[in-house]
């Protein structure tokens, strides 16, 4: 007899576990009370006894819930004990189309050889497998109540991925998977139709990309050359072949002329081994290979990094890996490592001589978001004559021979072009409509100077953390109310003085909170910087403060105006990236009140804008409702004849 568990129940109706407990105390003692449990101490129910009643009382918000009982019950359980072999009959009565109990050894054999599932479904597992009746009948059931062996097989497939530490440790979220398996398929679509995955996190992409594979998108997947995979892999590569993926032996692939793109994924490696991993891939390439690498920012970009990637791209003076691409993909794509910071390298031609290095790390994880870097992507790995026409944003295109000699790969200020004066200068007389007076402005050679966000924050002025302040303490403006400056003010999505807080419950909530100053800069990583003008709010984290030295500084200083345009600017979430531009004491005269008079007009057209919004509410409305018309000029010219 099939059981099924109170989470069971839940995830079979649609509802969550609390609704299931509702259900069986409201319904106790009606005409249709909900089922027994059969096990009192463990709450383990009848599984068929739970989706009749499901579909009696139409309770829940899965109508097929009795069809489907068996697919959250302990049959899963059961058949998830010996998973190599219920995934290789699975797969079989997808193949085959037909009941396993009554299905012909070779007529299962003839089949995986030729839709070439012989790779992961050999003779021997499959008269194995066969060789069990009762589990031959459970599938049969379980095939019967998800519709089909493939929908069999991604139920298991997930619940495995969640039970399973193997499968869950490198795990993307659902939304991130879609993505990188967008970007992916873009690429596949743009070069070779072979991909071949290194690992398990890479296999589990190569997965999410055949759940988007249309009929015309067809792809062969090149197993591993490994030991033998364990039963949870094989799942993976069975899952490909029902999905209408055509596997390719290894030994079969490297006798082959078809271009091959590698895919490597590693969430969070040694260096060593993360590095020796992509120089044996990068040394096996051929001439029209690729290789797509996603890994650790802290290796792949930042200066830790910096002495495995010298031995691997620029082993000898004079020579330097076929590394086209390099970028900091968007934060959050691991589901159990919210923090970490992954990015992609990409080995494309080997003729090529340029390398070009952006930053994603603040794109939408959408399919907007991920045809902007597959763009990218593909052109880069197309070389240097696409390479030297795209246009790539937030990029920066150098010589592969100096960029990967860097000791960061990262999008830094120093690699984007350099600004003409004269250009700049001609564009703010133009743009210019009196605020800059008779101000002395010339063009001269750029001299610009950056000093790490680090080295700002201790020499040149203080980054200071928000406080903790709850969003269900915040109210609207009142007497003892204390403004709060917070993402949502950064954003733009509140106006600043919005959003207040009890000044006596602040103390109680965030005893050591501090208010800012006039000047201070408010600023929360990824989502932008604003200028305090007022000071006296308290600032809610993430959001942070960066007050600028009131004492001189010998030499350059920072200023707010510029310190906040920098800020805004930064294409990394990551602090110790940034870098800052200190001015000169001459120039830092100028911006503050050039800064002043463009914040005054600029309130003036925004002034003027309002008025206008209101003057076309009032209007359209007026006439709408019949409160305003058109004077009738014949009607008054009637009534002057009259007189």
């Amino acid at each position: 007899m099939a059981t099924i568990t109170m989470q069971g129940i839940a995830d079979l109706a649609g509802v969550k576990r609390p609704v299931v407990s509702m259900w069986r105390k409201r319904f106790a003692d009606s005409g249709n009370p909900f089922p027994a449990p059969l096990d009192n101490a463990k709450l383990k129910f009848d599984a068929t006894e739970v989706g009749q009643w499901l579909r009696g009382t139409g309770h829940g918000n899965n109508p097929d819930a009795h069809l489907e009982t068996l697919l959250h019950s302990s049959s899963i359980a059961d058949a998830q004990e010996d998973l190599n072999t219920t995934s290789a009959l699975l797969l079989l009565s997808e193949l085959c189309g037909e009941s396993i109990q009554t299905l012909p050894t070779q007529v299962a054999v003839d089949t995986a050889v030729a839709v070439g599932a012989q790779p992961v479904l050999t003779t021997p597992q499959i008269e194995q497998a066969l060789q069990d009746p009762a589990l031959a009948q459970a599938i049969d059931e379980l095939v019967e109540a998800a519709y089909s062996g493939t929908g069999a097989l991604d139920g298991f497939y997930s619940k495995e991925r969640l039970r399973n530490p193997e499968l869950n440790r490198e795990t993307f979220t659902a939304q991130a998977e879609a993505f990188l398996a967008e970007i992916l398929s873009e690429v596949m679509r743009s070069g070779s139709r072979v991909l071949a995955p290194h690992g398990t996190a890479a296999l589990l992409l190569v997965n999410a990309l055949a759940d988007l594979l249309t009929e015309d998108g067809h792809i062969y997947v090149v197993t591993e050359e490994l030991a033998p995979p364990t039963p949870s892999q094989l799942l993976a590569w069975r899952r490909l072949v029902a999905k209408g993926v055509t596997l390719i032996n290894f030994e079969d692939a490297l006798r082959g002329s078809e271009p091959t793109t590698h895919l490597y994924v590693a969430f969070d490696p040694a260096s060593g081994t993360f590095f020796n991993d992509i120089e044996d891939l990068v040394e096996d390439l051929d001439l029209d290979d690729q290789l797509l690498v996603i890994g650790p920012t802290r290796l792949l970009l930042d200066s830790a990094g910096a002495p495995g990637r010298r031995n691997l791209l620029t082993p000898h003076p004079d020579y330097t890996e076929r590394l086209r691409y390099i970028t900091e993909l968007p934060r959050g794509l691991s589901r159990t490592q919210t923090r970490l910071r992954l990015g992609l390298w990409a080995f494309g031609s080997p003729q090529s001589k340029l390398t070009v290095t952006s930053s994603h790390s603040c794109a939408p994880v959408t399919s907007v978001g991920a045809n902007s870097l597959a763009s990218d992507l593909v052109a880069a790995l197309d070389g240097d004559g696409s390479i030297t026409v795209h246009a790539f944003p937030n990029s920066a295109v150098r010589a592969s021979r100096y960029l990967l000699r860097r000791e960061s790969l990262s999008l830094t200020p120093d690699l984007l072009p350099p600004v003409d004066g004269g250009e700049r200068l001609a564009l703010i007389w133009q743009l210019d409509d009196g605020i800059m007076g008779d101000t002395p402005l010339i063009a001269t050679e750029s001299d610009r100077v950056t000093v790490p966000f680090s080295e700002a924050a201790q020499t040149r002025g203080r980054d200071l953390s928000g406080s903790l302040i709850p969003d269900d303490d915040l109210t609207n403006p009142n007497p003892g109310h204390v403004p709060v400056l917070g993402v949502e003010e950064i954003a733009g999505n509140s106006l600043p003085g919005t959003r207040t807080i009890d000044r006596l419950l602040l103390e109680k909530v965030a005893p050591r909170s501090r208010f800012t100053k006039p000047g201070d800069v408010i600023y929360a990583a990824g989502t932008g910087a604003m200028v305090d003008e007022v000071g006296g709010n308290a600032v809610q984290t993430p959001a942070r403060i960066f007050r600028c030295n009131e004492d001189p500084y010998v030499g350059r200083v920072l200023t707010p105006e510029v310190v906040c345009q920098d800020i805004a600017a930064q294409a990394h979430m990551e602090r110790g990236t940034w870098q800052l531009r200190p001015v000169t004491p001459q120039a830092a005269e100028l911006i503050s009140p050039l800064a002043a008079r463009i914040a005054a007009r600029r309130a003036e057209l925004e002034a003027e804008l309002a008025n206008l919004a209101t003057l076309h509410e009032q209007l359209l409305n007026g006439l709408a409702d019949g409160t305003l018309n058109v004077e009738d000029e014949s009607l008054d010219s009637s009534e002057e004849g009259s007189e």
